[in-house]
């Protein structure tokens, strides 16, 4: 589809990509995981548990439904190799490592790493939640305290 932009150049609309991640709490120690990538080329699922406790990662499970060649599918061979990882700093350069390169695909190791991402989220929540979030939330000054141990130096906000 074609659309102007206002400034009289039409712009040919080639792709549109969805990421979409959802967490859930099983039990009181592990949050399920599943996060899926759908264009026009792939569709893919992929999961994984957590212990909440040791931010392990116990259990994983990955599906290509639709991918551009055949041999693809053979990617996922690797995935049950990032079980015993743990949520902490290096986990994206070792999943890479594991579900990258020349024997793995480029997107699933999107949705993998982002899944781990949105679980260190989910756990942060979770563990929060024992010391009242919604006081935490009320005002920046304790958000920010709390939060700081957990994200210390992940980003400009928290840099030390």
């Amino acid at each position: 589809m074609c659309k102007d932009k206002g400034i009289g150049v039409n712009i040919l609309e080639i792709l549109e990509r969805n990421i979409n991640i959802h967490t859930q709490k099983l039990d009181d120690n592990i949050i399920l995981v599943k996060s899926s990538i759908l264009d026009l080329h792939h569709s893919m699922f992929f999961e994984m548990e957590i212990d909440i406790n040791t931010k392990d990662i116990t259990k994983v499970d990955a599906e290509i439904i639709k991918a551009p060649y055949p041999e693809c599918k053979k990617s996922i061979v690797n995935i049950q190799n990032i079980v015993g990882l743990k949520l902490e700093r290096g986990l994206s350069k070792n999943m890479a490592q594991i579900l990258g390169k020349n024997t793995g695909c480029t997107h699933m190791l999107e949705i993998a790493i982002a899944a781990s991402k949105t679980a260190s989220y989910a756990i942060l929540n979770i563990l929060a939640e024992g010391e009242k979030w919604k006081d935490i939330m009320a005002s920046d000054e304790k958000r920010y305290d709390v939060v700081r141990s957990y994200l210390d130096n992940s980003c400009v906000v928290f840099k030390r």
